[in-house]
């Protein structure tokens, strides 16, 4: 029997989610990859300046998860007739779409495994449409020791080289693990 998250917009089973995801699941995913690695990131090992990129091309499938996920059907991201008659000409993705490919370079990449993600503000500068090239960029501005806090710059292009989101993070990092 599968389980469903109820909202007053949305009744999606799991089993419809991994349908349209192609049959990903995080714990699978993962095992795959070589991206997870097993040890924990220190404070030791990080610095200023320090930085890290991911690159990801927006795709309508990507829309649509992020539809499935959230339940957000605005207009201006599905109802293309709709989009037309605003400034943007045509749908645009959703600006937390954009904007989670942060997520995956503080979680994956830098600080990395062991970062927990504590506060993030985004500022969206530029439209985000289907078949947009972003690539998401995070360096580190400041390292608090005693408060336990890496501070994160982040900026994310499209392909044209055109800043769409920025913004800055706040991690702290796991002190270990138990059992």
């Amino acid at each position: 029997m599968a389980s469903t998250f109820v909202t007053p917009t949305v009744n999606l089973t799991l089993n419809r989610l991994n349908e349209i995801s192609g049959g990903f699941s995080p714990d699978e995913s993962w095992q795959r990859t070589s991206l997870m690695q097993p040890s924990l990131c220190t404070y030791d090992d990080l610095s200023l300046t320090q930085q890290a990129s991911f690159t990801k091309t927006i795709t309508a499938a990507d829309i649509s998860h992020f539809i499935a996920i959230t339940g957000d059907v605005n207009p201006l991201h599905v109802d293309a007739s709709f989009a037309a008659r605003t400034c943007f000409k045509k749908p645009i993705a959703h600006g937390m779409l954009a904007g989670a490919l942060f997520s995956h370079v503080l979680g994956m990449l830098l600080p990395g495994t062991g970062a927990i993600y504590r506060s993030q503000v985004l500022h969206f500068i530029k439209p985000v449409y289907v078949g947009d090239t972003l690539t998401a960029t995070l360096e580190i501005s400041a390292i608090d020791r005693e408060e336990e806090q890496i501070e994160l710059r982040g900026v994310i292009h499209n392909q044209a080289g055109a800043c769409v989101i920025e913004g800055t993070s706040v991690a702290t990092l796991l002190r270990g693990l138990v059992g």
